[in-house]
């Protein structure tokens, strides 16, 4: 967790558009299950609920910010198509 946890304070300490308890619930369970801290398993919520389309979405962004930061800790500069839209 606590390599997950480094990478979400980042993201969210920064001014950035407000984000849903449900999406954020998604980026820190994305990241949790991709650095092999957790299983990402059965989504919390129910499927054609906006908390449901919220979490997936933090799940994306989730994948992305790993993504960077492995690239970051490589040397790579982070990819802009990807952090454009956080």
């Amino acid at each position: 967790m606590v390599i997950a946890k480094v990478i979400f304070d980042r993201a969210f300490e920064r001014p950035r558009t407000p984000r849903s308890a449900a999406y954020k619930k998604g980026v820190f369970d994305a990241l949790n299950a991709i650095s092999g801290e957790t299983r990402l398993g059965d989504p919390p919520y129910r499927v054609g609920t906006p908390e449901m389309d919220a979490w997936l979405s933090g799940v994306d962004e989730g994948k992305a910010l790993f993504v960077d930061y492995i690239d970051s800790a490589e040397g790579h500069e982070p990819n802009p198509a990807m952090t454009a839209s956080r």
